[in-house]
């Protein structure tokens, strides 16, 4: 849970296949160890899905982590729209911007930014968007700036 949770909160990944396949890898392998190592846990249907859980969980923090920290690729920059803004509140405030289509997202999509990011941006304003390719070729992004509408 530990690589999860900066995974799914640190990263902007477009989940493709590569993610999918290398994370359910990652996790596959260990589980197949943990019974390996403990062969008394094969015979629990409940313990096996748990740990099952927890190494799925593992492995797509593991992969998120190495495809965003051993990326050296150069990035593209796109130039996104902000159509809309709106605050998530429940035990913690989080602060999100709709974006238009752009680059390989060709539908709108949310993008989860701070609060100081976030209160001086309004609909129709543009942000610049860095796209890169990771090194497990998962396509990751970063909000690199913001300019008022054009």
């Amino acid at each position: 849970m530990v690589l999860l949770l900066p995974a799914v909160t640190d990263f902007n990944v477009v989940q493709t296949l590569p993610v999918e396949t290398v994370s359910v890898g990652i996790g596959g392998c260990l589980l197949l160890a943990t019974f390996v190592v403990d062969p008394s846990r094969r015979g629990k249907v409940g313990a096996a899905i748990a740990i099952g859980l927890f190494c799925l969980a593992y492995g797509y923090g593991l992969a998120i982590e190495a495809n965003v920290l051993f990326d050296r690729s150069s990035p593209t920059t796109y130039e996104v729209t902000v159509i809309d803004k709106h605050v998530s509140r429940g035990k913690a405030a989080t602060y999100n911007l709709d974006l238009g289509p752009w680059g390989p997202l060709t539908k709108p999509n949310r993008l989860r930014v701070g609060r100081a990011t976030y209160e001086p941006i309004q609909a129709g304003n543009v942000i610049l968007n860095d796209l890169r390719e990771g090194a497990l070729c998962a396509n990751w992004y970063v909000m690199r700036a913001w300019e008022r509408g054009k």
